[in-house]
């Protein structure tokens, strides 16, 4: 019932437009805001962690649905972008990964194009494999970030990703 409530009256405000919007200084106030809706809901004191409410509501966070969106982005448009094998034409464990685009406006680096790369890249290895099945995709990352309820896009950057553990 609260999972309706939440998606019925605030997900869909979010998830809106996410990918193009989170660079804007709002988006930490949308943050706070929904985290202050999972402690009211779980009815959780102002000093205890939503992390725990994430989980257990199965609700991302709003840096976890933006690299859910771009990483969305990313697959159903892979024909934009190149491999390392494509680039290299070599083998190797990394063939999977995008090259990253060296560019010097700071615009330009916090796109959806550059971002998409930089965490694409930071995906545990066993999800690229899933790239041309769109819906197990889906489900693997989906699952992925809501075991792990990352705060940030930089605590998503520096995490050890190697294999999607549900």
């Amino acid at each position: 019932m609260l999972r309706m409530v939440y998606f019925a009256h605030f997900h869909l405000y979010i998830s809106c437009g996410i990918v193009f919007c989170v660079l804007s200084s709002s988006v930490s106030n949308v943050f706070i805001i929904q985290k202050r809706s999972i402690r009211i809901m779980l009815r959780l004191g102002s000093k205890i962690s939503c992390t725990k409410g994430f989980k257990k509501l199965d609700i991302l966070t709003v840096p976890c649905l933006y690299i859910y969106a771009l990483m969305l982005f990313a697959v159903k448009n892979l024909n934009i972008y190149q491999t390392n094998f494509s680039v290299h034409g070599i083998n190797t464990r990394q063939e999977n990964k995008l090259p990253i685009p060296s560019v010097r406006h700071s615009s330009i680096q916090g796109g959806v194009y550059c971002s998409s790369v930089k965490i694409f890249n930071q995906l545990p290895q066993n999800t690229f494999i899933f790239c041309n099945n769109i819906h197990t995709f889906k489900t693997l990352l989906r699952d992925y970030l809501v075991k792990n309820v990352f705060y940030s896009i930089v605590e998503f950057l520096s995490a050890g990703h190697n294999n999607v553990d549900t």
